[in-house]
């Protein structure tokens, strides 16, 4: 940190150090808001788009500077989002939108590039989330549109590169977060497209742990896409398909478990809850 600031002391326009030293504030922001204080979280946040905002405003059509400036202007929306005081929502909207308005830009100069669609896709995801749980007037529709758009630029990711376990992934997230949404919103006919969206996240789910059996945390998509079935049967009366995907979760958690594999708390005490109800005998 000592030595950016050396750095961009001799010279505060010098693009390589304001590249690097906001790129190094913006790993510093997750540092500290996961192990650290969300003050000091803030703190890099700023001073990394201030950064980023000096070298774009220097060289505004350059595109490593407006990935960069989106990527910390989507970041300030993390940290104030997370804060959640008076006044912070509207400027979380207004950093979630300036981000994706120039994600928007990158991806209309470069189409085939998986970097700028996967940038487009999360920013339409955390734009999406953040208007769902606002809910004011137009929210949910807006929303919906976002959560939309996302899985078809991710769809088109996948189409485009079909041995990608990641860009498989990124759909299956897409999926189920649109089915999640359905199932909230519950007007006419929610209720069947949700149930369509979390089949194929399963299907997808499925088909990445078949092919990396070993893995964990594919493991734990599988078994999350179950419970949200389940926990959809369980919404919409449907105790057959609730207690179809309960026991499969169940199943699919008692194979790794019992092999030696240790998952976070919440998913060590689902799996206690389904124990009672579906160990052997």
């Amino acid at each position: 940190r000592a030595a950016y600031r050396e750095l961009l002391a001799l010279d505060p326009a010098w693009p390589a150090p304001l590249h690097s030293a906001a790129w190094f504030l913006f790993d510093q922001t997750i540092q500290n808001k996961n192990h650290g204080t969300l003050l000091a979280a803030l703190a890099d946040a700023e001073e990394a788009h201030t950064l980023a905002t000096r070298w774009h405003s220097a060289d505004p059509t350059n595109p490593t500077a407006q990935r960069l400036l989106s990527s910390t202007q989507n970041q300030m929306g993390d940290v104030l989002r997370k804060r959640g005081q008076d006044g912070d929502a509207a400027k979380v909207q207004d950093h979630y939108q300036r981000s994706l308005v120039l994600y928007e830009k990158l991806l209309l100069a470069n189409p085939e590039s998986g970097e700028a669609a996967r940038d487009v896709s999360v920013s339409l995801n955390k734009l999406g989330d953040f208007l769902a749980r606002r809910g004011l007037s137009g929210d949910a529709e807006t929303a919906l549109g976002h959560y939309q758009r996302s899985l078809e630029v991710r769809e088109k990711l996948l189409r485009a590169n079909p041995e990608s376990g990641e860009a498989a992934r990124d759909v299956s997230v897409s999926l189920n977060k649109l089915g999640g949404f359905l199932a909230r919103r519950g007007l006419s006919g929610d209720a069947e497209t949700a149930l369509g969206y979390y089949q194929r996240d399963l299907e997808i789910s499925e088909k990445l742990l078949r092919a990396n059996p070993e893995s964990a945390a594919t493991a734990l998509d599988v078994v999350i896409s179950h419970y949200k079935l389940g926990q959809f049967g369980q919404g919409t009366g449907n105790e057959a398909l609730m207690r179809k995907h309960n026991q499969a979760c169940y199943e699919l958690l008692h194979k790794y478990i019992s092999g030696g594999v240790t998952f976070d708390q919440p998913v060590m005490n689902l799996y206690q809850d389904l124990h009672q109800t579906f160990r052997k005998k």
